[in-house]
C-alpha cells in the first residue's frame, strides 16, 4: 500500500502544536498551584484568627476573674449580696483597711490577691460627703496602717482634695443607679479627669432603713496597669499547643482601650498583624476594649 506523503506545512505546525500543548499545561499547572496557594494562605488567615479569637475571649475572662477577686478582697466584706445591712453603725472608710490580710513583715495590711489600693472611701449615695480613709504606714508603698503609732510623726496627709472627692461622689452617684455591675455586686470604673487615669472598684450597701452606702478603692494607674500585665502573663492564657513554651506576650500582643479609644496598656506599642481580634467588655468591668493579635514573628509558626 503507497504510504501518503506528509506535507511540508504539517511538519511545520506540528512542532507548534506540541510547544503550545506543552504551554497550556503548564499554565494549568501554575493555575493550579497558585489555586492551592491562594487557598493555603486562606486556610493559614483563618486558623491564625481562630487563634487571636480565642486568645482575646481568653484573655478577657482571665481578666474579668481577676478583677472580681480584687474587689472580694478589698471590699467585700461590706457586700452584702442580696441582703441588707442591719447593724445602726456604718462602717467608716478605715474600717474597710482591718479587712486586709495584715502582713508582720511590714506590720500594716497588704492584700494578698490584687495589688494594693491607693486609697479607700465611703459615703451615702445621692450625697457628696466622701469619707476617706488615711494611711499612716511611714512607707504607704509597702500597705496599709490607719491606726498611728505612738510615738511615730504621722506622715503627710495622702487624702483626697475637696475636688476629688466630688468628682468621686458625682462620678459613683450617676454610675451607681446605672446598675453597670457584675454578678457579684461589684463595678470597676476607668475614669479620667485633670489628675488623669483614675482605675476605681467599687460597691453597694443597702442598709435596712433606706439609705444605701457606696464605698469604694482606687488604685493608681501603675497598679492597674500591673493588673493587666499579670493576666496577659499568667498560666492558663493560651494552651501549650499555641505557646510551645514561650511566654504568652513572645506569641500575642495585647492592647486595652478605655471607653475614650484611649490606650490603657500596651505590650508591644505600635504591633501591628494580619491576625488580631477586638472585643469589649461588659460595663460591670469598665467596658474596656481588648485589641490582641498574634505577633508576626510566630504567626507562621503557628
Amino acid at each position: 500500500m503507497k504510504q501518503l506523503p506528509i506535507s511540508p506545512a504539517f511538519r511545520l505546525r506540528w512542532p507548534m502544536l506540541i510547544l503550545m500543548a506543552s504551554i497550556g499545561l503548564t499554565a494549568l499547572a501554575a493555575f493550579d498551584a497558585q489555586r492551592t496557594v491562594r487557598g493555603q494562605d486562606d486556610l493559614v488567615k483563618r486558623a491564625l484568627h481562630e487563634v487571636s479569637s480565642f486568645a482575646a475571649w481568653s484573655y478577657g475572662e482571665h481578666l474579668k476573674e481577676q478583677l472580681s477577686l480584687t474587689a472580694a478582697e478589698a471590699i467585700g466584706a461590706v457586700n452584702h449580696g442580696g441582703n441588707m445591712h442591719t447593724n445602726p453603725k456604718v462602717p467608716g472608710a478605715d474600717e474597710l483597711v482591718h479587712y486586709i490580710p495584715m502582713d508582720a513583715r511590714c506590720d500594716c495590711h497588704r492584700t494578698r490577691l490584687g495589688p494594693n489600693p491607693a486609697t479607700f472611701f465611703g459615703f451615702k449615695l445621692g450625697t457628696t460627703s466622701v469619707d476617706v480613709a488615711r494611711n499612716v504606714n511611714a512607707k504607704p508603698e509597702e500597705g496599709w496602717r490607719v491606726d498611728p503609732v505612738p510615738g511615730q510623726p504621722l506622715p503627710p496627709s495622702n487624702l483626697y482634695s475637696e475636688a476629688d472627692r466630688r468628682w468621686i461622689a458625682d462620678t459613683l452617684n450617676i454610675h451607681a443607679r446605672a446598675k453597670t455591675r457584675d454578678e457579684h455586686g461589684y463595678g470597676l470604673i476607668i475614669g479620667r479627669n485633670a489628675k488623669g487615669l483614675r482605675p476605681i472598684i467599687y460597691t453597694l450597701m443597702p442598709t435596712a432603713w433606706g439609705d444605701t452606702m457606696v464605698y469604694g478603692v482606687e488604685y493608681t494607674p501603675a497598679a492597674f496597669q500591673g493588673t493587666l500585665t499579670r493576666v496577659l502573663d499568667g498560666t492558663g492564657l493560651l494552651p501549650e499547643t499555641f505557646t510551645r513554651g514561650r511566654r504568652n506576650r513572645d506569641v500575642v500582643a495585647l492592647r486595652v482601650l478605655d471607653t475614650r479609644g484611649e490606650t490603657i496598656f500596651e505590650s508591644i506599642p505600635g504591633g501591628r498583624s494580619i491576625a488580631h481580634t477586638e472585643l469589649t467588655l461588659s460595663p460591670a468591668f469598665g467596658a474596656l476594649s481588648v485589641d490582641l493579635l498574634v505577633r508576626p514573628v510566630r504567626a507562621s509558626t503557628l
